[in-house]
């Protein structure tokens, strides 16, 4: 499968992680969060004004022309989105907490992170270790780094 780079980069996203998704490994770090986005081509939402950025088994991570949002879905309810985001930021601290619900360790998700362009790295580290309501705060995070 042949990916956009150019939309990839005129979306927010660095070389790192459009060459993963160009030459994609599923033993990598990112192989089992973010995998090309293979099954979204072939669903209902591939209809839909977007453009797929990757998925992980049946859920779709995409940029929506429509909204100008990044989104997140499940190709099983297209309809019910999941998590909906203003920059590239935000949908790279969505994947980083994929990561990290993996059991990643802290080093390897600043590591990943900084390899990703994420600038928030400091502050999403420091906000799961801290957080007294871990789900709540991991749902609010990637809207704030928007």
């Amino acid at each position: 499968m042949s990916i956009d780079q150019e939309k990839y980069k005129n979306l927010g996203f660095n070389k790192y992680l459009i060459g993963h998704l160009a030459n994609y490994r599923s033993e990598h770090v990112l192989g089992y969060r973010c995998e090309p986005p293979y099954n979204i081509l072939g669903s209902p939402l591939s209809g839909r004004n977007i453009f797929p950025l990757w998925e992980r088994g049946i859920t779709a991570v995409y940029f929506n022309y429509d909204s100008k949002k990044f989104e997140v879905c499940s190709l099983e309810d297209i309809d019910d989105i999941w998590l909906s985001v203003d920059s590239a930021q935000g949908i790279l601290a969505y994947l980083l907490l994929q990561l990290m619900e993996d059991e990643h360790s802290d080093q390897e998700i600043s590591l990943v992170g900084k390899l990703i362009g994420f600038t928030y790295i400091n502050e999403l580290l420091k906000g799961a270790n801290q957080a007294e309501d871990y789900c709540s705060w991991s749902e609010g995070f990637p809207q704030q780094c928007s």
